[in-house]
């Protein structure tokens, strides 16, 4: 697929026409050219968002887990110390816009071996413990 091709409508915003960006391995990456998103396609599967998404840094922590709300308080920690104000915040919204309005798998962002279930308690769980770790 050329740069100029289109691929298909953005699981978040509707918007027709991801721009396919590159192929490395058999996996395909794609912005969306309105809400600016990344995300990527292994093989025949199903869209997700690639690692520039900042569902991404708690998915990833937890990658191994069978349960990974075990982790919530750890991977908390992690990403209370490491990143802004700003980002986190940006973090919880992206999180909370998708337990609200389902689009993808979450459990293949990061290649988490959890159940999607658990993956998504986990970052109910997560953005809840976040959110009241920075507030004030």
């Amino acid at each position: 697929m050329a740069a100029d091709d289109k691929g298909p409508a953005c699981p978040r915003c509707g918007s027709v026409g991801l721009r396919f960006v590159q192929a490395t391995g058999d996996t395909s990456h794609y912005k969306c050219p309105s809400c600016r998103r990344d995300y990527k396609r292994k093989g025949s599967g199903s869209l997700t968002f690639g690692r520039t998404n900042p569902m991404f840094q708690p998915l990833f922590a937890v990658r191994s887990e069978p349960d990974p709300e075990e982790d919530v308080g750890f991977v908390t920690d992690m990403v209370a110390a490491d990143m802004p104000l700003d980002a986190i915040a940006a973090m919880v919204r992206e999180i909370e816009a998708e337990l609200a309005q389902p689009s993808q798998q979450v459990r293949e962002i990061a290649g988490n071996v959890a159940s999607e279930e658990k993956c998504r308690k986990f970052l109910a769980a997560f953005a809840a413990a976040v959110q009241a770790r920075v507030e004030p």
